[in-house]
């Protein structure tokens, strides 16, 4: 008889802020690479989660560590953000 698997963790809007968060962290260090990855991450998050409306979008934090997080996240916030560090997602 098989053992029953772990449901897999669902993935929360929460999740995607503290990767955004990671990716701004990673452009403060100058580690572009890693911002790039964590963005992409971020937004493949946000992307799922369909945000379709105001309230959809509305973040869950205001900061995590010491970066800032806007008051509506979606996707298109996590590449403007990571844009304006030359980063193109």
């Amino acid at each position: 008889m098989m053992e029953p698997q772990p449901m897999p963790k669902e993935i929360t809007k929460e999740d995607a802020e503290r990767i955004y968060a990671s990716a701004i962290m990673a452009v403060e260090r100058r580690d572009y690479h890693r911002a790039e990855d964590l963005g992409r991450e971020a937004i493949q998050i946000y992307e799922t989660l369909r945000i379709e409306t105001l309230e959809d979008a509305v973040a869950r934090h205001n900061r995590i560590g010491r970066v800032p997080i806007p008051e509506l996240m979606h996707e298109g916030v996590v590449r403007a953000r990571l844009r304006q560090y030359g980063i193109r997602i």
